[in-house]
């Protein structure tokens, strides 16, 4: 179980693909590291804000299957990459 993306290390500034699916996370604290990452699988967690991954300035593809957007989450992610082309996966 990942408590945490801090508990993955600091050191991870070539990592492009991340795959935390199934993990238990509640939240994606600690994104700041993770300033080259381009996609990110995060399905099947308990994550209750999604709001972290506006830390992450080269993100395209999000997929956070079984978790619940709202609007506001919406509207957020568009205001902080209004001219990225970002994938965002539910189910």
């Amino acid at each position: 179980m990942l408590f945490s993306l801090r508990d993955l290390g600091c050191d991870l500034s070539s990592l492009v693909y991340l795959n935390i699916s199934r993990c238990g996370l509640k939240n994606l604290d600690g994104t700041n590291g993770l300033s080259t990452l381009t996609e990110l699988i995060a399905d099947h967690n308990l994550i209750e804000d999604a709001g972290a991954c506006s830390n992450i300035p080269r993100i395209r593809k999000i997929s956070l299957v079984r978790y619940e957007f709202t609007l506001w989450h919406l509207k957020l992610l568009n205001f902080v990459f209004p001219a990225t082309k970002l994938w965002i996966f539910m189910e």
